[in-house]
Protein backbone atom coordinates (compact mmCIF):
# COMPACT_ATOMS: atom_id res chain seq x y z
CA UNK A 1 0.00 0.00 0.00
CA UNK A 2 1.62 3.02 -1.15
CA UNK A 3 2.08 5.63 0.98
CA UNK A 4 -0.26 9.00 1.02
CA UNK A 5 1.83 11.82 -0.45
CA UNK A 6 1.04 15.15 1.96
CA UNK A 7 -0.54 18.49 0.56
CA UNK A 8 1.94 21.17 -0.71
CA UNK A 9 2.50 23.66 1.69
CA UNK A 10 4.48 27.09 0.11
CA UNK A 11 6.14 28.24 2.72
CA UNK A 12 6.97 31.89 2.14
CA UNK A 13 10.35 32.85 3.81
CA UNK A 14 9.56 36.49 3.78
CA UNK A 15 8.20 39.56 1.38
CA UNK A 16 8.16 38.97 -2.21
CA UNK A 17 10.03 42.23 -2.63
CA UNK A 18 13.12 40.91 -0.85
CA UNK A 19 12.47 37.34 -2.42
CA UNK A 20 12.55 39.46 -5.90
CA UNK A 21 16.13 41.26 -4.37
CA UNK A 22 17.44 37.77 -2.80
CA UNK A 23 17.94 38.88 0.06
CA UNK A 24 16.65 37.82 3.88
CA UNK A 25 14.37 39.24 5.13
CA UNK A 26 13.08 40.66 8.55
CA UNK A 27 9.88 39.30 8.61
CA UNK A 28 8.53 42.01 10.29
CA UNK A 29 4.93 42.96 10.41
CA UNK A 30 2.99 45.06 8.38
CA UNK A 31 6.48 46.04 6.45
CA UNK A 32 9.87 44.70 6.97
CA UNK A 33 12.64 46.74 7.83
CA UNK A 34 14.34 46.37 4.48
CA UNK A 35 12.28 47.28 2.56
CA UNK A 36 10.81 50.75 4.19
CA UNK A 37 14.87 51.62 4.24
CA UNK A 38 15.03 51.57 0.82
CA UNK A 39 12.04 53.45 0.01
CA UNK A 40 9.70 50.21 -1.14
CA UNK A 41 6.21 49.13 -0.40
CA UNK A 42 6.22 45.87 1.18
CA UNK A 43 3.73 43.68 0.73
CA UNK A 44 3.94 42.09 4.00
CA UNK A 45 3.76 38.57 4.82
CA UNK A 46 0.36 37.95 3.80
CA UNK A 47 0.78 40.22 0.31
CA UNK A 48 0.03 38.24 -2.94
CA UNK A 49 3.29 37.02 -4.08
CA UNK A 50 3.87 37.32 -8.38
CA UNK A 51 4.52 34.30 -10.04
CA UNK A 52 5.78 36.10 -13.74
CA UNK A 53 7.66 39.53 -13.86
CA UNK A 54 5.89 42.34 -14.44
CA UNK A 55 8.53 45.28 -13.24
CA UNK A 56 9.37 47.64 -16.21
CA UNK A 57 13.02 47.19 -17.01
CA UNK A 58 15.80 49.95 -17.62
CA UNK A 59 15.93 49.38 -21.18
CA UNK A 60 11.91 49.51 -21.55
CA UNK A 61 12.22 52.74 -20.08
CA UNK A 62 14.40 54.19 -22.23
CA UNK A 63 12.79 53.23 -24.88
CA UNK A 64 8.80 54.45 -23.48
CA UNK A 65 10.23 57.99 -23.49
CA UNK A 66 9.18 60.43 -25.60
CA UNK A 67 11.27 61.35 -28.52
CA UNK A 68 11.65 64.97 -28.79
CA UNK A 69 13.96 68.26 -28.68
CA UNK A 70 13.30 69.17 -25.33
CA UNK A 71 16.52 68.87 -23.56
CA UNK A 72 14.85 70.08 -20.26
CA UNK A 73 13.48 66.95 -19.44
CA UNK A 74 15.18 64.10 -17.15
CA UNK A 75 18.16 66.46 -16.67
CA UNK A 76 20.94 64.41 -14.90
CA UNK A 77 21.95 65.64 -11.57
CA UNK A 78 24.76 67.70 -11.81
CA UNK A 79 22.96 70.22 -13.35
CA UNK A 80 21.15 71.01 -10.25
CA UNK A 81 23.57 73.23 -8.56
CA UNK A 82 21.55 76.43 -7.47
CA UNK A 83 18.26 76.78 -9.39
CA UNK A 84 16.15 78.83 -7.31
CA UNK A 85 12.90 79.64 -7.38
CA UNK A 86 13.14 82.02 -10.69
CA UNK A 87 15.31 79.47 -12.39
CA UNK A 88 12.76 76.49 -10.95
CA UNK A 89 9.89 78.91 -12.52
CA UNK A 90 11.57 79.50 -15.49
CA UNK A 91 12.12 75.94 -16.01
CA UNK A 92 8.83 74.98 -15.94
CA UNK A 93 7.62 78.06 -18.13
CA UNK A 94 9.92 76.74 -20.84
CA UNK A 95 8.94 73.21 -20.26
CA UNK A 96 5.17 73.66 -21.17
CA UNK A 97 5.97 75.85 -24.32
CA UNK A 98 8.69 72.86 -25.70
CA UNK A 99 6.35 70.11 -24.65
CA UNK A 100 3.47 71.51 -26.13
CA UNK A 101 4.67 70.47 -29.76
CA UNK A 102 5.27 67.01 -28.63
CA UNK A 103 2.55 64.14 -29.65
CA UNK A 104 3.75 62.46 -26.65
CA UNK A 105 3.04 64.86 -24.36
CA UNK A 106 -0.71 65.84 -23.41
CA UNK A 107 -2.27 69.50 -21.75
CA UNK A 108 -0.74 68.45 -18.81
CA UNK A 109 3.08 67.44 -19.81
CA UNK A 110 2.68 64.16 -19.17
CA UNK A 111 4.30 61.43 -21.07
CA UNK A 112 1.96 58.69 -20.40
CA UNK A 113 -1.35 59.53 -21.97
CA UNK A 114 -1.07 58.08 -25.99
CA UNK A 115 2.18 56.07 -25.20
CA UNK A 116 3.68 52.94 -23.86
CA UNK A 117 3.69 54.06 -20.70
CA UNK A 118 0.03 54.87 -20.33
CA UNK A 119 -0.32 50.79 -20.74
CA UNK A 120 2.20 50.34 -18.52
CA UNK A 121 1.30 52.94 -15.92
CA UNK A 122 -2.49 51.22 -15.93
CA UNK A 123 -1.28 47.42 -15.91
CA UNK A 124 1.43 47.43 -13.57
CA UNK A 125 0.85 46.25 -9.63
CA UNK A 126 0.24 48.66 -7.09
CA UNK A 127 3.59 47.43 -5.62
CA UNK A 128 5.56 49.50 -8.61
CA UNK A 129 3.23 52.42 -7.66
CA UNK A 130 6.19 54.25 -5.89
CA UNK A 131 8.79 53.75 -8.89
CA UNK A 132 6.46 55.10 -11.49
CA UNK A 133 5.30 58.15 -8.58
CA UNK A 134 9.16 58.76 -8.28
CA UNK A 135 9.26 58.55 -12.07
CA UNK A 136 6.40 61.12 -12.57
CA UNK A 137 7.52 63.43 -10.33
CA UNK A 138 10.96 63.71 -12.37
CA UNK A 139 9.24 64.22 -15.91
CA UNK A 140 7.31 67.88 -13.42
CA UNK A 141 10.76 68.44 -11.99
CA UNK A 142 12.54 68.46 -15.30
CA UNK A 143 15.32 66.07 -14.12
CA UNK A 144 15.48 62.55 -12.51
CA UNK A 145 16.00 62.15 -8.51
CA UNK A 146 19.25 59.82 -8.27
CA UNK A 147 20.68 62.43 -6.19
CA UNK A 148 17.72 62.10 -3.33
CA UNK A 149 17.95 59.88 -0.71
CA UNK A 150 15.24 56.78 -1.09
CA UNK A 151 13.47 57.52 1.92
CA UNK A 152 13.50 61.25 0.46
CA UNK A 153 11.89 60.02 -2.96
CA UNK A 154 9.67 57.50 -0.90
CA UNK A 155 8.03 60.57 1.01
CA UNK A 156 8.47 62.61 -2.03
CA UNK A 157 5.60 60.44 -3.63
CA UNK A 158 3.86 59.80 -0.95
CA UNK A 159 2.81 63.83 -0.74
CA UNK A 160 2.20 63.76 -4.20
CA UNK A 161 -0.05 60.34 -4.13
CA UNK A 162 -2.16 60.94 -0.86
CA UNK A 163 -1.40 65.09 0.35
CA UNK A 164 -1.59 67.59 -2.61
CA UNK A 165 -5.19 65.48 -3.83
CA UNK A 166 -6.20 66.82 -0.65
CA UNK A 167 -5.30 70.20 -1.51
CA UNK A 168 -7.45 71.31 -4.28
CA UNK A 169 -10.80 71.02 -5.75
CA UNK A 170 -9.93 68.72 -8.84
CA UNK A 171 -6.42 67.03 -9.11
CA UNK A 172 -5.26 68.08 -12.27
CA UNK A 173 -2.17 69.43 -14.29
CA UNK A 174 -3.22 72.66 -12.18
CA UNK A 175 -2.72 71.23 -8.88
CA UNK A 176 0.73 73.32 -7.35
CA UNK A 177 1.35 70.98 -4.18
CA UNK A 178 2.52 68.88 -6.64
CA UNK A 179 3.46 70.73 -9.76
CA UNK A 180 4.82 73.85 -8.45
CA UNK A 181 5.89 72.67 -4.53
CA UNK A 182 7.94 69.72 -5.55
CA UNK A 183 9.95 71.05 -7.91
CA UNK A 184 10.98 74.06 -5.64
CA UNK A 185 11.82 71.47 -2.54
CA UNK A 186 14.34 69.69 -5.48
CA UNK A 187 15.88 72.83 -5.51
CA UNK A 188 15.44 74.22 -2.25
CA UNK A 189 16.39 72.34 0.95
CA UNK A 190 14.82 74.59 3.66
CA UNK A 191 11.32 73.82 1.16
CA UNK A 192 12.44 70.03 0.71
CA UNK A 193 12.47 69.76 4.80
CA UNK A 194 8.77 71.37 4.43
CA UNK A 195 7.41 68.39 2.08
CA UNK A 196 9.09 65.89 3.93
CA UNK A 197 7.73 66.74 7.38
CA UNK A 198 4.21 67.08 6.59
CA UNK A 199 4.57 63.43 4.54
CA UNK A 200 6.35 61.59 7.76
CA UNK A 201 3.58 62.98 9.84
CA UNK A 202 0.79 61.53 7.28
CA UNK A 203 2.74 58.44 6.23
CA UNK A 204 3.22 57.76 10.24
CA UNK A 205 -0.70 57.81 10.35
CA UNK A 206 -1.33 55.12 7.69
CA UNK A 207 1.54 53.09 8.81
CA UNK A 208 -0.24 52.23 12.15
CA UNK A 209 3.13 53.00 14.62
CA UNK A 210 5.74 52.74 11.42
CA UNK A 211 7.72 56.01 10.56
CA UNK A 212 10.03 56.43 7.55
CA UNK A 213 11.48 59.14 9.21
CA UNK A 214 10.97 61.14 12.42
CA UNK A 215 8.45 63.69 11.85
CA UNK A 216 9.21 65.49 14.73
CA UNK A 217 13.08 65.68 14.10
CA UNK A 218 11.86 67.28 10.53
CA UNK A 219 9.86 69.44 12.44
CA UNK A 220 12.34 71.06 14.78
CA UNK A 221 15.08 70.90 11.38
CA UNK A 222 12.61 73.15 9.33
CA UNK A 223 11.58 75.85 12.31
CA UNK A 224 15.54 75.88 12.65
CA UNK A 225 16.19 76.45 9.24
CA UNK A 226 13.79 78.97 9.21
CA UNK A 227 14.89 80.91 12.07
CA UNK A 228 18.59 81.06 9.82
CA UNK A 229 16.50 82.75 7.06
CA UNK A 230 13.96 85.12 9.29
CA UNK A 231 16.22 88.52 8.17
CA UNK A 232 14.26 88.97 4.91
CA UNK A 233 14.79 92.23 3.93
CA UNK A 234 17.98 91.71 2.62
CA UNK A 235 16.76 89.13 0.02
CA UNK A 236 15.19 88.94 -3.21
CA UNK A 237 11.62 88.21 -3.77
CA UNK A 238 12.84 84.29 -4.59
CA UNK A 239 14.38 83.99 -1.60
CA UNK A 240 11.30 85.63 0.49
CA UNK A 241 8.76 83.17 -1.28
CA UNK A 242 10.96 80.17 -0.71
CA UNK A 243 10.51 81.46 3.27
CA UNK A 244 6.85 82.12 2.62
CA UNK A 245 6.40 78.31 0.72
CA UNK A 246 8.37 76.64 3.55
CA UNK A 247 5.29 78.72 6.49
CA UNK A 248 2.39 77.64 4.10
CA UNK A 249 3.65 73.85 3.74
CA UNK A 250 4.51 73.97 7.32
CA UNK A 251 0.79 75.23 8.15
CA UNK A 252 -0.69 71.99 6.25
CA UNK A 253 1.48 69.46 8.12
CA UNK A 254 -0.59 71.36 11.33
CA UNK A 255 -3.88 69.96 9.25
CA UNK A 256 -2.17 66.78 8.98
CA UNK A 257 -1.11 65.90 12.08
CA UNK A 258 -3.93 67.45 14.01
CA UNK A 259 -1.41 70.08 16.13
CA UNK A 260 -2.08 73.11 17.58
CA UNK A 261 1.11 75.04 16.31
CA UNK A 262 -1.20 76.50 13.23
CA UNK A 263 -1.07 79.27 16.19
CA UNK A 264 2.47 80.37 16.16
CA UNK A 265 2.78 79.27 12.19
CA UNK A 266 0.02 81.37 11.17
CA UNK A 267 1.85 84.41 13.38
CA UNK A 268 5.08 83.77 11.45
CA UNK A 269 3.50 83.64 8.20
CA UNK A 270 2.35 87.25 8.87
CA UNK A 271 5.43 88.77 10.14
CA UNK A 272 7.22 87.65 7.02
CA UNK A 273 3.94 89.03 4.84
CA UNK A 274 4.59 92.58 6.56
CA UNK A 275 8.13 92.25 5.24
CA UNK A 276 7.45 91.39 2.55
CA UNK A 277 4.75 93.54 1.71
CA UNK A 278 1.54 91.98 2.29
CA UNK A 279 -0.09 88.69 0.34
CA UNK A 280 -1.49 91.49 -2.58
CA UNK A 281 2.33 92.49 -3.36
CA UNK A 282 2.61 88.40 -3.99
CA UNK A 283 -0.48 88.28 -5.96
CA UNK A 284 0.27 90.62 -8.61
CA UNK A 285 3.54 89.32 -9.01
CA UNK A 286 4.89 87.59 -11.73
CA UNK A 287 6.14 84.83 -9.91
CA UNK A 288 4.46 81.97 -10.27
CA UNK A 289 5.37 80.66 -6.80
CA UNK A 290 4.61 84.05 -5.16
CA UNK A 291 1.19 83.77 -6.75
CA UNK A 292 0.50 80.63 -5.85
CA UNK A 293 1.58 81.16 -2.47
CA UNK A 294 -0.64 84.43 -2.38
CA UNK A 295 -4.14 82.10 -3.02
CA UNK A 296 -3.18 79.43 -0.46
CA UNK A 297 -2.69 82.00 2.26
CA UNK A 298 -5.78 83.47 1.39
CA UNK A 299 -7.69 80.59 1.41
CA UNK A 300 -6.11 79.37 5.13
CA UNK A 301 -6.73 82.84 6.50
CA UNK A 302 -10.27 82.41 6.16
CA UNK A 303 -10.40 79.33 7.63
CA UNK A 304 -8.02 79.23 10.03
CA UNK A 305 -8.96 82.60 11.26
CA UNK A 306 -12.23 81.29 13.66
CA UNK A 307 -9.83 79.13 15.00
CA UNK A 308 -7.44 81.79 16.35
CA UNK A 309 -10.40 84.05 17.86
CA UNK A 310 -14.20 85.55 16.79
CA UNK A 311 -12.69 88.93 16.21
CA UNK A 312 -10.04 87.54 13.49
CA UNK A 313 -12.72 85.05 12.32
CA UNK A 314 -15.60 87.87 11.57
CA UNK A 315 -12.76 89.95 10.15
CA UNK A 316 -11.49 87.36 7.49
CA UNK A 317 -14.94 85.74 6.55
CA UNK A 318 -16.73 89.07 6.28
CA UNK A 319 -13.77 90.43 4.05
CA UNK A 320 -12.69 87.73 1.86
CA UNK A 321 -15.65 85.34 1.66
CA UNK A 322 -16.89 86.55 -2.00
CA UNK A 323 -13.47 85.60 -3.22
CA UNK A 324 -13.21 82.94 -5.40
CA UNK A 325 -10.06 81.26 -5.07
CA UNK A 326 -10.56 78.10 -6.28
CA UNK A 327 -10.71 78.83 -9.60
CA UNK A 328 -14.55 77.59 -10.48
CA UNK A 329 -15.23 79.32 -13.89
CA UNK A 330 -11.96 77.31 -15.27
CA UNK A 331 -12.87 74.02 -13.28
CA UNK A 332 -16.25 74.24 -14.91
CA UNK A 333 -15.10 75.22 -18.76
CA UNK A 334 -12.70 72.12 -18.23
CA UNK A 335 -14.76 69.71 -16.20
CA UNK A 336 -18.55 69.76 -17.38
CA UNK A 337 -19.65 66.64 -15.40
CA UNK A 338 -19.15 68.74 -11.98
CA UNK A 339 -21.39 71.30 -13.31
CA UNK A 340 -24.08 69.92 -10.51
CA UNK A 341 -21.64 69.33 -7.37
CA UNK A 342 -18.92 72.85 -7.86
CA UNK A 343 -21.74 75.33 -7.46
CA UNK A 344 -23.22 73.02 -4.54
CA UNK A 345 -20.14 73.06 -3.10
CA UNK A 346 -19.80 76.79 -3.00
CA UNK A 347 -23.15 77.24 -1.66
CA UNK A 348 -22.41 75.08 1.69
CA UNK A 349 -19.30 77.00 1.99
CA UNK A 350 -21.18 80.43 1.32
CA UNK A 351 -24.01 79.17 3.45
CA UNK A 352 -21.19 77.86 6.04
CA UNK A 353 -20.10 81.59 6.36
CA UNK A 354 -23.65 82.95 6.59
CA UNK A 355 -24.16 80.61 9.70
CA UNK A 356 -20.90 81.84 11.12
CA UNK A 357 -21.76 85.67 10.46
CA UNK A 358 -25.12 85.33 12.08
CA UNK A 359 -24.02 83.91 14.61
CA UNK A 360 -21.70 86.21 16.01
CA UNK A 361 -23.96 89.00 15.45
CA UNK A 362 -26.66 87.78 17.99
CA UNK A 363 -24.33 86.44 21.13
CA UNK A 364 -26.21 87.82 23.97
CA UNK A 365 -29.54 85.55 22.46
CA UNK A 366 -29.72 82.46 19.83
CA UNK A 367 -31.09 83.24 16.69
CA UNK A 368 -33.94 81.76 15.46
CA UNK A 369 -33.22 81.11 11.76
CA UNK A 370 -30.45 79.42 12.94
CA UNK A 371 -31.25 76.10 13.31
CA UNK A 372 -33.05 76.60 9.77
CA UNK A 373 -29.86 77.31 8.32
CA UNK A 374 -28.64 73.81 9.72
CA UNK A 375 -31.44 72.13 8.60
CA UNK A 376 -31.23 73.92 4.94
CA UNK A 377 -27.14 72.79 5.31
CA UNK A 378 -27.85 69.31 5.89
CA UNK A 379 -30.58 68.84 3.15
CA UNK A 380 -27.61 70.55 0.97
CA UNK A 381 -25.44 68.22 2.33
CA UNK A 382 -27.29 65.25 1.66
CA UNK A 383 -27.88 66.52 -2.21
CA UNK A 384 -24.03 65.80 -2.57
CA UNK A 385 -23.36 62.39 -4.28
CA UNK A 386 -21.29 60.15 -1.27
CA UNK A 387 -18.05 59.98 -2.04
CA UNK A 388 -17.61 62.35 -4.68
CA UNK A 389 -14.74 63.56 -5.65
CA UNK A 390 -15.29 67.58 -4.43
CA UNK A 391 -16.48 65.67 -1.23
CA UNK A 392 -13.05 66.56 0.88
CA UNK A 393 -13.66 70.25 0.29
CA UNK A 394 -16.57 70.66 2.54
CA UNK A 395 -14.79 69.57 5.77
CA UNK A 396 -14.37 73.32 7.43
CA UNK A 397 -18.35 73.95 6.08
CA UNK A 398 -19.39 71.22 7.85
CA UNK A 399 -17.88 71.67 11.18
CA UNK A 400 -19.23 74.92 10.91
CA UNK A 401 -22.93 74.09 9.94
CA UNK A 402 -22.35 71.18 13.19
CA UNK A 403 -21.12 73.58 15.48
CA UNK A 404 -24.01 75.62 15.47
CA UNK A 405 -26.42 72.32 16.00
CA UNK A 406 -28.35 70.84 18.29
CA UNK A 407 -30.47 68.45 17.11
CA UNK A 408 -29.16 64.44 17.69
CA UNK A 409 -29.89 63.45 14.39
CA UNK A 410 -28.11 66.79 12.82
CA UNK A 411 -24.83 65.79 15.01
CA UNK A 412 -24.80 61.98 14.24
CA UNK A 413 -25.11 62.68 10.29
CA UNK A 414 -22.27 65.40 10.28
CA UNK A 415 -19.95 63.11 12.29
CA UNK A 416 -20.34 60.19 10.17
CA UNK A 417 -19.90 63.16 7.23
CA UNK A 418 -16.21 63.89 8.84
CA UNK A 419 -15.84 59.95 9.86
CA UNK A 420 -16.17 59.08 6.07
CA UNK A 421 -13.44 61.96 5.06
CA UNK A 422 -10.97 60.85 7.41
CA UNK A 423 -10.97 57.50 6.43
CA UNK A 424 -10.71 58.82 2.80
CA UNK A 425 -7.64 61.46 3.73
CA UNK A 426 -6.10 60.44 7.36
CA UNK A 427 -5.92 63.74 8.18
CA UNK A 428 -5.91 64.05 11.59
CA UNK A 429 -7.65 67.23 11.98
CA UNK A 430 -10.66 65.35 10.98
CA UNK A 431 -10.48 63.17 14.17
CA UNK A 432 -10.03 65.67 16.43
CA UNK A 433 -12.81 67.95 15.10
CA UNK A 434 -14.89 65.49 15.52
CA UNK A 435 -13.85 65.87 19.26
CA UNK A 436 -14.15 69.07 19.69
CA UNK A 437 -18.06 69.05 18.07
CA UNK A 438 -18.56 66.48 21.31
CA UNK A 439 -17.82 69.18 23.90
CA UNK A 440 -19.11 72.04 21.46
CA UNK A 441 -22.57 70.26 21.93
CA UNK A 442 -21.95 69.79 25.57
CA UNK A 443 -22.39 73.77 25.86
CA UNK A 444 -25.15 75.82 27.13
CA UNK A 445 -27.65 76.63 24.65
CA UNK A 446 -27.10 80.23 25.47
CA UNK A 447 -23.23 80.26 24.87
CA UNK A 448 -21.74 81.83 21.65
CA UNK A 449 -20.06 78.52 20.19
CA UNK A 450 -17.97 80.55 17.94
CA UNK A 451 -16.17 82.05 20.93
CA UNK A 452 -15.39 77.79 21.74
CA UNK A 453 -13.49 77.32 19.00
CA UNK A 454 -10.18 79.00 19.46
CA UNK A 455 -10.07 76.84 22.64
CA UNK A 456 -9.99 73.40 20.59
CA UNK A 457 -6.63 73.91 19.34
CA UNK A 458 -7.15 72.26 15.94
CA UNK A 459 -7.01 73.62 12.45
CA UNK A 460 -10.10 72.53 10.62
CA UNK A 461 -9.72 72.72 6.92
Amino acid sequence: MSRAKRPYTPKAKGCYECSQRRINCDRRQPHCDKCVSKGIECSGMGGQRQRFRTWVSPKEKEQAKPRHTNRLLYRRPHFIAAPGAGNCQRRIQDTKENRGSSPDHDACGSPFPGSKWDYLYHSTSAKFEYNLGVFLISSYIGYTLDHVAPWKRFLLNHFSTHIAPQMVLVDDCTNGWRHLILPLACSDELVMSSVLTVAAFHSSKRAGGGRIADPINLYSQTISELQKRRNLCNGDLDAKCRVIVTIVVLLLSTIVSGSSDFVILFRMLQSALDVVGGEELLAVSDNIIAGFSAKQIRKMRVYVSPFISQDAGVCAIASQAQQCWDEQEYLLQSYPDYAYTLPLTSSLRELAFRIYLQQTCGVTDIDPTLPDLVSRFRLMLESVPQDVELEHVLVWPVFIAASASFIEEHNIYFTQFLERQFSRSGFANVIKAIESLRRIWERNKQEDWTTLLSEQGVFVM
